[in-house]
């Protein structure tokens, strides 16, 4: 039972109490209600940190340091490129902080039109433009209320909006568009971008009073090229997820197979490309089981790789090398590398390089 005790006096003397008790099965029910209608609505977080898979000591240190901001109820700013899991880490700090009880609404400041990114996030009022619901509408700050708003790709919100914007976090209120009345809110906010912000600022195409209101504390997630072995155990839970047996001759053989290529590409596409590769993957392979033909298509992405890769070649050089010396050194490499990914074939290397065979002989034996 809940139990609610409220005192009575007459001027200064206690004369008795009223007591008011509910079943805390009840209460349990309604919040139950509540949590389905803002699982409905969409208005919930999916994922917690125990989603956020990784060996990576400077992933690990990024998960500590969300834990800890989950704690704090100031602005979160996640840094990172497309693909490495900025939604986990906001959806996580959510579940993790004192406002998990509340909604979850998530704003992708880059998909939504500008002309109707204002009246999105702040509302408005009955017959406020033409085509305007005539009830009005509730903004999403105020869907937010008492729980978090997650503002993705915050680094492409229309400079005339950015204002406004810093008006809400420096207020904590919010008025609608066509309105007069002040309406008071309480969420935490948790922005991310793929972008420069700091350069954005330089610029002048960001305000820099709202950068600094946005990242009082921030987290930066490094790529999945950053990452080692992060790929290889990530491509094991893909697979798993997808239908392969985790500890299985099936899973052992394909990760055999593909540990050396995994390694080498760069994944631009970051944790979202290679899910997207495994499913690839886990289709030819649970196809080519039946229809051995099917395995020539596999055998196809593991010679496409290596090309994918080569147009994001990473190169190592001296620091403060001339730059005749340095870009001949890089071209060394360059041609070195090619000629690993072609087994050594300097026909095909040549080909691929747009050059002569002698023109290869000739401009790796001058770097030697």
């Amino acid at each position: 039972m809940n139990a609610n005790h409220i005192p009575i006096y007459n001027k200064d003397s206690f004369i008795g109490m009223v007591s008011t008790y509910q079943d805390i099965t009840k209460i349990q029910k309604l919040e139950g209600q509540i949590r389905q209608k803002l699982s409905r609505r969409g208005l919930v977080g999916k994922y917690t940190f125990d989603d956020i898979r990784t060996t990576n000591a400077r992933m690990i240190t990024q998960k500590a340091i969300a834990k800890l901001y989950a704690a704090s109820d100031s602005a979160v700013l996640i840094q990172g490129e497309s693909g490495t899991g900025k939604e986990l880490f906001a959806s996580s700090i959510h579940a993790a902080s004192g406002y998990a009880s509340g909604p979850y609404v998530t704003v992708n400041c880059a998909a939504i039109p500008e002309n109707r990114l204002e009246s999105e996030l702040f509302g408005y009022a009955p017959g406020a433009f033409t085509g305007a619901l005539r009830e009005g509408k509730q903004g999403l700050f105020e869907l937010a209320l008492n729980g978090t708003i997650f503002l993705d790709e915050i680094g492409e919100m229309p400079k005339s909006l950015q204002s406004r914007l810093l008006r809400v976090l420096q207020e904590k209120e919010v008025m609608r568009i066509g309105d007069s009345r002040i309406i008071p809110i309480n969420c935490r906010i948790i922005s991310a971008t793929n972008r420069n912000l700091e350069e954005l600022v330089r610029k002048g195409e960001f305000r820099e009073d709202l950068f600094y209101r946005l990242n009082p504390l921030t987290i930066k997630i490094p790529p999945l090229r950053e990452r080692g072995d992060d790929v290889v155990m990530l491509f094991t839970y893909f697979l798993a997820e997808a239908g392969v047996p985790e500890n299985s001759g099936a899973m052992r053989v394909l990760v055999r197979e593909w540990r050396d290529y995994l390694m080498k590409y760069t994944w631009p596409g970051n944790i979202r490309e290679l899910q997207n590769f495994c499913s690839r993957v886990f289709l030819l392979d649970s196809a080519a089981r039946e229809r051995p033909e099917v395995r020539e298509l596999l055998s196809q992405i593991l010679r496409e790789m290596p090309d994918t890769a080569a147009g994001m070649e990473t190169l190592h050089l001296e620091p403060n090398l001339p730059l005749k010396e340095a870009m001949e050194e890089a071209e060394i490499q360059y041609i070195d590398r090619t000629l690993e990914r072609n087994d050594g074939n300097t026909s095909v290397t040549a080909e691929k390089l747009g050059i002569s065979r002698t023109t290869l002989w000739r401009r790796r034996g001058a770097g030697r």
